[in-house]
């Protein structure tokens, strides 16, 4: 069959423009540093009860290849996490690497028996529990609905030396990795798998306001005349 050398012209440049037009997003979205906002009234803003409302969180954002929508807030000392994704038989959030390896990894588990929520480390093989099923977790929520899942949890920011957790502190004005992830089936690997990575940005404190004090003038000594 022939084709016209025109309109090979005209592929070949509609080519080029999809190929090069698409590559400052995908560089955008690689390059994103998120930020996790702090409020020092985080406690009083956000309800841990599996229902995530419009502005209870101080920032949101959805990750396309996970379909999971974050939502976060931190203050002196907690995060305050909330992650909705579309039904699923687990969801998941890690802090510091790329992959689950090397991440404290919190894990919601969602099944026809029960609904549990567990803080683990990434190991290369998968993850494994740290202390008890909800340790270090100081509140969580996870609400099943027919074809939604949301998750709810408030977590330390800084855990003890002999914690066993891959990062042990996370700071105010810092950067970190972080990964999520979500699955149709209970198994920690398989196509039904999706996950993704990301770097985010714990907000600077602001800087405390010194309160004008009251201080005692002290005498001033006159010199004497030589």
């Amino acid at each position: 069959m022939f084709i016209p050398k025109d309109r090979i012209s005209i592929f070949f440049l509609t080519f080029l423009f999809l190929l090069f037009g698409a590559l400052p997003l995908l560089a955008q979205n690689e390059d994103t540093t998120m930020l996790m906002p702090y409020d020092p009234d985080m406690e009083n803003l956000v309800d841990v009860d599996g229902t995530i409302d419009e502005n209870e969180y101080p920032e949101s954002f959805y990750n396309e290849p996970t379909m999971v929508t974050v939502n976060w807030g931190c203050d002196d000392s907690l995060m305050y996490i909330g992650l909705k994704a579309p039904a699923c038989a687990w969801l998941s959030i890690g802090f510091g690497s790329t992959k689950r390896e090397g991440s404290n990894l919190i894990i919601g588990k969602i099944s026809e028996d029960s609904i549990e929520i567990g803080n683990y480390l990434g190991t290369k093989d998968g993850y494994k529990l740290i202390g008890g099923e909800e340790d270090q977790i100081r509140d969580w929520e996870i609400d099943d609905e027919e074809d939604t899942v949301t998750m709810e949890f408030v977590y330390p920011m800084t855990f003890p030396a002999e914690s066993g957790m891959a990062v042990e502190k996370i700071e105010h004005g810092k950067s970190y990795n972080f990964t999520l992830g979500t699955s149709k089936v209970l198994a920690p690997k398989g196509k039904q798998e999706r996950r993704a990575f990301g770097t985010f940005m714990v907000e600077e404190k602001e800087p405390l306001e010194e309160e004008p004090g009251t201080q005692e003038s002290l005498p001033v000594k006159k010199e004497e005349k030589k």
